[in-house]
């Protein structure tokens, strides 16, 4: 998971986020590292329970780093 910020008039504020399977998902988000839904995400969503599903999805923890193989 990442956040980059905006730069006015070439890119908006956008969190990334992989989950380690399927795609890496990209997010619309405000300078406070908020995610943000636009009119025609929320259309195709259809119902409040995926857009729900929309912010649960760019709110990834990412899980410890562990290193395999490593000794104590």
């Amino acid at each position: 998971m990442r956040w980059s910020d905006g730069y006015g008039g070439a890119w908006s504020p956008e969190i990334i986020v992989f989950t380690g399977s399927g795609a890496v998902r990209a997010f619309a988000a405000d300078e406070q590292e908020r995610v943000v839904i636009d009119r025609q995400t929320v259309e195709q969503c259809r119902c409040f329970d995926a857009v729900l599903a929309y912010f649960a999805a760019a709110d990834f923890a990412v899980p410890p780093l562990h290193v395999a193989g490593a000794t104590a």
